[in-house]
């Protein structure tokens, strides 16, 4: 069985205790040929733990979808601002 493909981008802002807001999830992409979509939204913690379950009903709530292949990129940098740039002299 063919699976529909969704990669998301999951970034989160200068708030490192900010819980997973499924509201701020967004199609940014969709491919109709391949039916692949290309989804971002903020990182799915809350109480230091990865909502997984949460992701995916708010997956299915904005595409439909029960079966895909998910392929999640994360954009943190856990790097304080001074190890940064230490890193980067």
């Amino acid at each position: 069985m063919k699976y529909t493909l969704i990669i998301i981008i999951l970034f989160m802002g200068h708030l490192a205790s900010c819980d997973f807001l499924p509201n701020r999830l967004r199609i940014v992409d969709f491919n109709k040929t391949a039916k692949n979509y290309f989804v971002r939204g903020n990182v799915p913690i809350k109480n230091k733990q990865f909502q997984i379950d949460e992701l995916r009903g708010s997956l299915y709530e904005i595409t439909g979808l029960n079966r895909y292949k998910l392929i999640i990129i994360s954009l943190l940098n856990f790097l304080t601002s001074k190890e940064s740039k230490l890193r980067y002299i």
